[in-house]
């Protein structure tokens, strides 16, 4: 009841508590004793807890009155456990009460849980607390009539951090401790009460007063009025996540195990007795073994599954879930038809997990060997082995021993004696516990030992085989044969590994790079031997049984592809083969002579190819280089023959003018005029015939390292004026055939003073003004200079035949010319830019040109300001 509006509310209380259950005793009564109300713990039908306030509502004890039944405290139980809830009036020391109990069954605790809402200022026996809303510890609510506004009680206020218990609130202020999402789940919820009149209830999480998340179990009823409780369930909420982690965990470990594997919840009827129980999670290997998808075993018990269940089988599962202690054991599975070695444990409380292996094969085994039993003492006399049998005690009850093989005792010693009194007692204990094993686990057991009498050690296999009415067959083998056999071999492996390693090291301590590879059926090459050297030649790690694909990134185009085929014809041909390869190492490319020579491995019929590789990179770079000098001596002495050509004729040419217009002038009467002209023609070839001769000096100095720079300081615009009457004279020269403009261009008519070497300079441009002259028809002809941050740059500009891009890399090379006929056309010996490249070098400068064919030529060099 509602001590505010005199309503009656109903709630369930949920309680989740680590428990175990052994012989209906539970560790949960502490925990139940301080929830504020009446609570019942019904098993089956069987009360198996009251805590004192239930005990004193109901006028009972459990822990003295013996066996309670639900039925004898609620008359209707059958109907309460149904509907969830039934109406209870009782009296007690001549007092009525009456109250509402609600029932529902908690599957963490697979019990029923009974809890008794009572009228208000009830007392009860033995405890003088009123069972009032006002005096629990539940958070509790009701809604107002028009259902927009809801009241609140003290714990619920204290909780969400309110100063005024009784509080009445908006339906909307909720949205300040409920997400949007549970907010919606509440109206949801409260609609479908309304609407069926029906009790229920649902979990949200909601914020507290200090901001921290909880997780509330909201129980609602539509007696009159919407209203309800709140439990805090955040422990249950964080325990559930826990355990569906765990499953979700234990779901992958066990789909990963070839073992089939399932775990399982039991189910119990009303007398707390195993009756079935319900498959949880299962793994590959379990669907495979009952030949059943997932989807149809989940959730599903083994009854509804299979039909049929094993109730040793469930008194196992139960017993294991009570005790937490594994269990393992074999036995017929009457679900699936099959023999299975079992192994059982609980991985959480409540839950038992199951793993087992096929063993039918072997029981069938054994099974037809009994069947053929009738046969089985005439193969036990004839078989050269020891055998014996064994009873669970380990005494001898048969015995079959051939003349010449005595162990321990003859047949007559044995028979009837435990195995204490005739083994030596570390034998005799191993022996007692094969034979144990092999009646339990009805299971072959074996192991091996020796016995040493003194001259002779002697080695048995021993084997065990279990028989009908726990009867052991025990089979005994003298393999001392086996066992020098086998010595020896391990000694015969041992000194081949020896000569392996010894033939390794062999190997590897040659400088040379050798390989050995065994040619496959289906063509792969796969090494069988690398050494070290080989390894440092590609610079990394091989291990024996790679293809020789792993190489294939290392050669350059086509060159594994060489290398394979080589190899394929070496050994089809069995013949050797030599042969130069070409690999990239490190981006480095290196060249390889190699050898192969086939071999035929008869004694393990494979076909060998033994591989050597010689880097010989550093011969090839040698003979390349030798080639390379060869090819530029022959161009060089081409050259030269060219130059010395162009030479003759350059300096036959002028000297022969010069000798021929002096002959006239002395020998023939002519006019003023007329002998000027001589004189003027003989000046002219004087100064081509000076200028030839010159360079070649120059050139010569350079060559020789003996070109001196004269720096000065001088003015460049003073140098360019006296340079114009020079460059004028040239125009004259060619005045006839050429109709040419030469522009002097200064950046200004002031003084610009720099430190150079002046007729150096002067050379220079006379040298690039004059070949514009030369190659230039017409137009005009530009010079000056710009003046740059650190440097003065100069130019020549013209309007000329122009010069192909792929020959500007050569026109400032040594007796290179761009048509060896221009030398015929424009007459010059071909190293003027040669010349002047290195003396702008020399200067601390560069030079450089910018040029299309019929468009005429720029060219630019620089010197340097300080």
């Amino acid at each position: 009841m509602c001590l505010k509006c005199n309503k009656t509310l109903y709630f369930y209380a949920h309680i989740i508590v680590n428990y175990r259950f052994n012989h209906c005793k539970m560790n949960y009564s502490s925990i139940l004793e301080s929830v504020p109300m009446p609570i019942l713990v019904v098993k089956g039908a069987e009360i198996v807890f009251g805590n004192t306030l239930a005990n004193g509502l109901l006028g009972i004890d459990c822990e003295v009155s013996g066996a309670l039944f639900a039925t004898d405290i609620l008359p209707e139980w059958a109907n309460a456990r149904t509907s969830g809830s039934t109406k209870i009036v009782k009296t007690i020391n001549g007092e009525r009460v009456s109250g509402l109990a609600l029932v529902k069954f908690d599957k963490a605790l697979d019990c029923y849980v009974v809890s008794f809402m009572a009228e208000p200022k009830a007392q009860v026996v033995g405890n003088d607390a009123e069972l009032g809303l006002s005096d629990a510890t539940l958070m509790a609510w009701q809604a107002a009539d028009d259902r927009l506004t809801i009241s609140l009680n003290d714990s619920l206020c204290e909780f969400l951090g309110l100063a005024e218990p009784m509080l009445e609130l908006s339906v909307t202020s909720l949205r300040a401790w409920v997400s949007d999402f549970d907010f919606k789940k509440l109206g949801v919820l409260n609609r479908l009460i309304l609407q069926n009149k029906r009790d229920s209830f649902v979990e949200i999480g909601i914020k507290n007063s200090i901001g921290h998340q909880r997780f509330l179990r909201v129980f609602v009823s539509s007696c009159e009025n919407l209203s309800g409780f709140f439990r805090d369930i955040t422990i249950e909420y964080r325990q559930r996540l826990m355990l569906l982690r765990n499953l979700k965990n234990y779901r992958h470990l066990i789909s990963r195990m070839n073992a089939g594997v399932f775990i399982a919840r039991l189910h119990f009827n009303s007398a707390d007795n195993p009756v079935d129980y319900e498959f949880v999670t299962v793994n590959p290997a379990f669907e495979e073994y009952v030949s059943k998808e997932k989807e149809d075993l989940i959730g599903r018990t083994c009854l509804q599954v299979f039909g049929k269940v094993d109730k040793n089988w469930l008194d196992i599962f139960n017993e294991v879930v009570n005790t937490q202690v594994p269990y393992r054991f074999t036995d017929y599975d009457i679900t699936i038809g099959k023999f299975l070695e079992v192994s059982v444990f609980s991985p959480e409380s409540g839950l038992f997990a199951c793993t087992f292996n096929d063993i039918s094969d072997k029981v069938d085994a054994i099974n037809e060997a009994r069947k053929v039993g009738s046969y089985a003492q005439k193969l036990i006399d004839i078989i050269p082995d020891l055998f014996y049998v064994f009873d669970a005690n380990g005494v001898y009850l048969e015995c079959n021993t051939p003349e010449n093989e005595q162990l321990f005792a003859s047949k007559k010693d044995v028979l009837g004696r435990s195995v204490f009194d005739v083994m030596p007692a570390y034998l005799a204990s191993v022996t007692a516990a094969k034979i144990e094993n092999a009646i339990f686990m009805n299971l072959i057991q074996e192991y091996q030992f020796s016995i040493n009498n003194g001259a002779v050690e002697k080695y048995y296999d021993a084997r065990f085989i279990p028989l009908e009415d726990k009867k052991v067959a025990c089979i005994v083998r003298n393999i001392t044969q086996r066992k020098e056999y086998e010595l020896n071999l391990e000694i015969h492996r041992r000194e081949i590994l020896n000569q392996k390693e010894f033939l390794e090291n062999i190997v590897n301590g040659v400088s040379v790079p050798l390989w050995v590879a065994e040619i496959k059926h289906d063509g792969v090459v796969e090494f069988v031997l690398l050494n070290k050297a080989f390894e440092n030649l590609f610079q990394q790690k091989f291990t024996e049984g790679l293809q020789l694909n792993v190489l294939k990134r290392s050669y350059i185009g086509s060159g594994y592809q060489n290398l394979f085929e080589r190899i394929t014809n070496s050994v089809r041909n069995m013949s050797p083969k030599v042969f130069e390869e070409v690999i990239k190492v490190a981006r480095k490319q290196k060249y390889l002579l190699t050898s192969l020579v086939p071999i035929m491995d008869l004694e393990n019929n494979r076909m060998l190819i033994i591989g050597s590789s010689y880097d010989i990179t550093n011969q090839k770079q040698i003979e390349i280089d030798l080639i390379g000098a060869k090819e530029l001596a022959q161009e060089s002495d081409r050259l030269k023959s060219i130059f010395l050509a162009n030479m003759s004729h350059e300096i036959r040419t002028p000297l022969n003018a010069i000798v021929g217009f002096t002959d006239l002038i002395i020998e023939e009467e002519m006019t003023v005029e007329e002998r000027a002209n001589m004189v003027r023609l003989i000046a002219k070839n004087s100064d081509q015939l000076l200028k030839l001769i010159n360079d070649i000096i120059d050139i010569s100095k350079i060559e020789a390292g003996e070109l001196r720079i004269r720096s000065s300081l001088f003015d460049i615009n003073e140098m360019l004026d006296n340079l114009q009457p020079e460059f004028d004279q040239m125009l004259v020269l060619y005045r006839k055939e050429k109709d040419l403009k030469l522009i002097c261009e200064k950046p200004h008519n002031g003084e610009e003073v720099v430190h150079s070497d002046e007729s150096r300079v002067n050379q220079i441009l006379a040298n690039l003004v004059g070949n514009a002259i030369k190659f230039s028809h017409k137009g005009n002809i530009t010079y000056g200079y710009c003046i740059k941050a650190d440097e003065y740059e100069f130019y020549v500009h013209d309007k000329g035949i122009g010069i192909p891009q792929d020959k500007i890399p050569i026109i400032f090379d040594l007796f290179k010319q761009l048509d060896e006929g221009n030398t015929r056309k424009y007459g010059g010996s071909g190293l003027g830019l040669a010349i002047c490249k290195r003396l702008i070098q020399k200067l601390g400068g560069r030079i450089w040109v910018d040029s299309q064919p019929g468009e005429g030529a720029s060219f630019y060099f620089t010197i340097k300001r300080s």
